[in-house]
């Protein structure tokens, strides 16, 4: 009985993402994309502690907008492909609505009617082809880690005095299409891709971290994404491979 209540809702899940995606097609050399991104213009500091009394997510600016630097490498990935793009500005509603911009059992991939309803506009206003929507993404730290963590910037841990730190880097994107009014089934996300920085020391005082270490953290992690959505739009025919 487990097993056909397993099978059974594998396929309830795959309807639902299929009913409100479309299947990856060719694009034209020329089609005109908008740039959405939906993170923050500061990265974050994300820290757990022995004790859940330790823990804390802070947002340190560190003078780099994160926001525009992001939304910036979305559009050279794809003007040098020969596309056109258009730099979004994200409407408050999808903002606020970063964090649930997927239907129930769709694995994260077809938009929220309303949520679909916005981007058709911004589609409409703007004659774009596709946009790309750029968002944290909500995961575990680590494989099994019971610390979930997003955005970009920097992850520090600490265990009875044994500490480390990660690049922050839960980013994820979809595409959205303007001649199905649905999302693209693909995904740049890719889960437990860990980088340790090895050479920095975290303070008795995490909340003290430097903000260069912050800076260059958020720099890498931004790299490590960039490099993750280049596959993601290879596979969809959007760009070429280097």
């Amino acid at each position: 009985m487990k097993i056909i209540w397993i099978t059974a809702l594998a396929v309830i899940m795959s309807a639902c993402s299929s009913m409100h995606t479309s299947p990856i097609t060719g694009v034209n050399d020329n089609a005109k994309f908008g740039v959405l991104v939906l993170i923050d213009e500061a990265p974050t500091h994300v820290h757990t502690g022995t004790t859940a009394f330790q823990n804390f997510s802070q947002s340190k600016p560190t003078g780099t907008n994160y926001q525009r630097l992001v939304s910036d490498k979305v559009a050279q990935l794809l003007t040098t492909t020969g596309h056109e793009t258009v730099a979004l500005s994200a409407p408050p509603k999808l903002v606020s609505k970063r964090s649930d911009l997927f239907t129930y059992l769709s694995a994260d991939i077809a938009f929220e009617d309303g949520v679909a309803q916005q981007l058709e506009q911004l589609a409409k206003e703007n004659q774009l082809d596709y946009i790309i929507t750029v968002y944290p993404k909500q995961s575990p730290a680590f494989r099994n880690s019971p610390d979930y963590v997003e955005g970009l910037g920097v992850f520090s841990y600490c265990n009875f005095g044994q500490c480390s730190m990660d690049v922050l880097t839960n980013l994820d994107a979809r595409i959205y299409s303007s001649v199905t009014g649905m999302a693209m089934d693909a995904a740049a996300f890719t889960p437990y891709q860990r980088q340790v920085l090895e050479a920095v020391t975290l303070p008795e005082y995490p909340a003290q971290l430097e903000e260069t270490v912050i800076e260059s953290a958020a720099q890498q992690g931004v790299g490590v994404f960039i490099g993750q959505l280049s596959e993601m739009l290879q596979s969809a025919g959007m760009v070429s491979s280097v």
